[in-house]
Parts: structure tokens; C-alpha cells; sequence
């Protein structure tokens, strides 16, 4: 199975954890608690935690705002460039930061649940599945990466996501008890949040404008549109405005497709039913 690996140099993982004993040592410099960090960076507490110990990679919201808090003067943001080094191939890295300071995210996954609404469950028994085989702690780095883009969802100023799936996404599940179930019921949860859509484009649509495969679109308050799609290795920026076009064009004719909000949250439950 080929899983997109949001990672390309493990031995990197150091510098997640150098970066959290960063953070915790300004933290701890400014008297401050890990539950006044968090409040300050509009995260939890369990969430500060897990990024000192270096077992989750912190956003480039949280970043930011606790440079800002522990008067860093920049220093956490440079170890964190350093460590989105590590973590992302160039082919992606490129795209995570476009996605973290967008306005709008549109998706169209064929295959698999998208990233940004992956439980963790799921992430693990599609990582463990890869190919070339991945280690544990490529897999744990894999899991902590793809959980901090998620964050995007919650942040102040969250983007409109909108997210169209081909039914098959729902049909074809990892052979580990509970899993579908767990996804599915997060599908209809996150769906619930105003700033996230989800539409599924139905098998009875047949062949549709999405056979090409994966793509992305961001909105931005102050910069043109782009997109990201997918070839059959990396991923590539699309900034020339006509392609860009062709592309939205394909994304409205696949909401065409789909069935509404509502009736896609229908048959994630019957499919539900089903389990």
C-alpha cells in the first residue's frame, strides 16, 4: 500500500524532542505553568505536555504564539523550521505550510479518509501497512506529524475546510478490529463543526471528475489560489492560474456529484449500521 509519509528523514526526530526541551525551558525561565502556556497558545494542557516531551510536534500557530508568550524573540521559530525540515519531504513541506495560513481548504480524497480528519487508529494500521515497511518510530513520528496539521481545524482562526470523498474511502477499511467503526463515527463528529463540509461522491455517479486522483485547493485572504495534487510520487504546487482554474472547475463539478452534507452524513451512519 502506498501511504503518503509526511516525514523524510527520521533521524531528524531528535529535534522534536530538542524543541520541546526548548519550550520548556523558556517556559520555565518566564514562571510560567504548562496550563498558562496553554491558555496562551490556545491549546491544552495535555497538549503543551506531550510537545515538551517530545512525543508531538508542535503547530506553527502554537509556535508563534509561544514565541510571542515566553519572549523567545524568534528562537523557537527557527528550531521549528528546523525540525518541518525533518519532518516533511520538500514536496510537501512546501504544501503544510500553505495549509497552516489558509483561509480554505478543499479536498478531494479518492482513496483514503484525508489527513486532517484521520483518527489516530486509522493513521497507525495505514502506516503499518506501507511500502518500503516503516519502523515503530517512524511510525509514532508519522502519527505525531499528521495529529499537529489537525490542529489547524481548532485554531482561532480555523479555515473553511471542505472535504469530498469517494464512497470507495468508506468501503475499504485496514484489517484492524474497530478501526472503521472509530473513523467513521469521527467523520460524522468533525462534520459537525461549522467551519468543516463533507460530501461523498456516490457509486451510482459513475465515472466522475475526480478520476484523476487527490487534490487540494487553499483560499487565502491576501494571496491568489493554489493547488496540490498528487502524481504517482510527491506532490506538486500549483500556482498558474489557468491550470488552477481547471482544477476548481473539476472540484465544482465533483460537489455537483456528491450527495449533500446531509445525505452524506446519512450513509456514513447506514455504513455504520453495517459494521
Amino acid at each position: 500500500m502506498s501511504v503518503r509519509r509526511e516525514q523524510e528523514q527520521p533521524s531528524q526526530s531528535w529535534i522534536v524532542r530538542h524543541l520541546g526541551r526548548e519550550i520548556k525551558a523558556w517556559r520555565e525561565q518566564a514562571g510560567m505553568t504548562q496550563a498558562e502556556l496553554a491558555g496562551k497558545t490556545h491549546v491544552s494542557s495535555k497538549t503543551v505536555s506531550a510537545i515538551e516531551s517530545g512525543r508531538r510536534p508542535p503547530s506553527a500557530s502554537f509556535i508563534k504564539l509561544a514565541d510571542i508568550a515566553l519572549d523567545a524573540r524568534g528562537s523557537l521559530v527557527r528550531l521549528w523550521r528546523e525540525m518541518t525540515d525533518g519532518l516533511y519531504p520538500g514536496w510537501f513541506r512546501h504544501y503544510v505550510g500553505l495549509e497552516s495560513v489558509a483561509t480554505g481548504v478543499r479536498q478531494f480524497e479518492p482513496q483514503l479518509v484525508p489527513g486532517l480528519v484521520q483518527t489516530e487508529a486509522y493513521m497507525r494500521a495505514l502506516f503499518a501497512a506501507a511500502q518500503p515497511p516503516m519502523s515503530a518510530d517512524e511510525i509514532d513520528e508519522q502519527v505525531a506529524a499528521r495529529l499537529a496539521r489537525q490542529e489547524i481545524l481548532t485554531k482561532a482562526d480555523a479555515p473553511n475546510v471542505w472535504l469530498i470523498l469517494d464512497e470507495a474511502v468508506l468501503r475499504r477499511w485496514p484489517p484492524v478490529p474497530g478501526v472503521a467503526r472509530e473513523q467513521l463515527e469521527h467523520l460524522l463528529s468533525v462534520g459537525e463543526r461549522p467551519n468543516v463540509t463533507i460530501q461523498v461522491v456516490p457509486f451510482e455517479a459513475g465515472v466522475h471528475a475526480g478520476m484523476h486522483g487527490f487534490m487540494a485547493l487553499l483560499s487565502f485572504n491576501d494571496a491568489e489560489d493554489c493547488a496540490y495534487v498528487e502524481p504517482a510520487c510527491g506532490g506538486v504546487i500549483v500556482t498558474d492560474a489557468p491550470t488552477v482554474a481547471t482544477l476548481q472547475h473539476r472540484y465544482d463539478l465533483l460537489r455537483a456529484d456528491a450527495l449533500s452534507p446531509a445525505e452524506s452524513a446519512q450513509m456514513i451512519r447506514k455504513i455504520l449500521e453495517t459494521l
